[in-house]
């Protein structure tokens, strides 16, 4: 009886210990934040604190974006970009020329701009490791261009050391 007992105590507390450790306790709800996304699963907001806000209109900015940390949207003639960095300072970045409401492509996407070329492109930072885009490795949908872009977005990108290691960025929305 003795060694029923222990077994059931200890498969008790194995239940325990595994229902505990398998459970992320992520404080952070994504719908409470101006730009949220998931990258492999997680959480990602930005440092800034912008959330529980209903005017964003402050978050535009119509000549250079010169926040280092936080959200800044850029929407200048001809291009939208988007930049939100975390206090690790991690960051989701993406550029979109020639906007329209609507799905927006990066198909022709090298991860980064490349001299005067212009073409959509996303790219991230993650654990001191950048990733890019790749050509058709996601897209933009913006669903409001008035005071300041709304929309959703995804990607897969690819670590520019590794091809091999890639990032799934979902579930986004600005």
């Amino acid at each position: 009886m003795k060694t029923i007992n222990r077994i059931l105590f200890f498969s008790g507390l194995a239940m325990l210990v595994f229902v505990g450790n398998s459970c992320e306790s992520d404080d952070i709800d994504p719908n409470d934040y101006r730009f949220s996304c998931f990258i492999d699963g997680k959480v990602f907001v930005p440092e800034d604190g912008r959330h529980g806000e209903t005017d964003f209109s402050d978050l535009l900015n119509t000549k250079s974006p010169s926040s280092t940390k936080g959200l800044t949207i850029s929407k200048q003639r001809g291009y939208i970009r988007v930049k939100a960095r975390n206090s690790s300072g991690d960051y989701v970045f993406f550029w979109i020329v020639d906007y329209e409401i609507g799905e927006n492509l990066l198909e022709n996407s090298y991860g980064r701009r490349q001299g005067s070329d212009a073409f959509n492109y996303a790219t991230a930072k993650q654990n001191n490791k950048r990733y890019l885009s790749k050509k058709n490795s996601g897209s933009v949908t913006f669903t409001d261009l008035s005071t300041s872009p709304t929309g959703t977005f995804e990607f897969t990108l690819y670590n520019e050391n590794d091809e091999s290691d890639v990032i799934k960025v979902t579930r986004g929305r600005f």
